[in-house]
């Protein structure tokens, strides 16, 4: 059964390095190592399977392990990037103290509201952030709760609305050991969340941006 396996598993290339490059994926998750160290390993081992790839058959046979480890090193290494670059890719467009203070934002829905007890609640994009009479594009998912109103009821996917409102962080989960439900977000690229009451927000026509004077005047923004 042993040598079966053993045979197996030898026959297996694809699974053999996947498994590293996964492992490499489930630490930088779960314990994030910075950049900088990943590019230190990633150079060092590459910098090593070059040279004792270059060599004589008689050296590669005599470290035949060493060269193993350190392309399991690799491996291990470029699923921590791959991690690392999917981190980064997920975090929200900058934006200048967005919880210091309220800002006007257009955002469309990316799902139907669904209820919950106390409020509605859907995941949205933020679009655009309006200053003055300028729009200035963003891309920001956020968490919306809506109160518990007719016309949020009506809400839909691809709706687009208006609204002033202060963006708080995902909050993190009171109780230890308990679902991390703030990682879980960040994770999909949710970073932030707000509660809209029914005056919060105004639903807009599906028109051209360069339409929305008259519909922001519900705010009495000076667009």
């Amino acid at each position: 059964m042993y040598a079966a396996t053993l045979i197996a598993w030898k026959q297996a290339p694809f699974l053999r390095l996947l498994l590293p490059f996964c492992t490499g994926i489930v630490i930088q998750f779960y314990t994030y190592c910075p950049p900088i160290y990943l590019i230190i390993s990633a150079t060092i081992t590459t910098t090593v399977v070059i040279l004792l790839s270059n060599s004589s058959i008689t050296t590669l046979f005599k470290f035949k392990y060493q060269l193993a480890y350190t392309l399991l090193i690799l491996l291990t290494t470029a699923g921590a990037w791959r991690m690392h670059i999917k981190t980064d890719s997920l975090k929200p467009t900058p934006i200048a103290h967005i919880e210091d203070s309220a800002y006007t934002y257009i955002a469309s829905l990316l799902e139907p509201v669904t209820e919950k007890p106390n409020s509605y609640k859907t995941i949205a994009q933020l679009t655009h952030r309006i200053s003055g009479q300028t729009l200035i594009p963003i891309k920001t998912t956020i968490i919306l709760y809506l109160q518990k109103t007719r016309s949020n009821q009506g809400l839909y996917y691809g709706d687009k609305i208006v609204f002033r409102k202060q963006l708080h962080p995902v909050k993190a989960t009171v109780n230890p050991g308990s679902f991390n439900y703030k990682s879980w977000c960040e994770f999909q690229g949710i970073f932030y969340q707000a509660y809209l009451a029914e005056n919060d927000l105004k639903k807009l026509s599906h028109k051209p941006l360069p339409h929305l004077k008259n519909q922001c005047s519900f705010f009495a923004i000076p667009l």
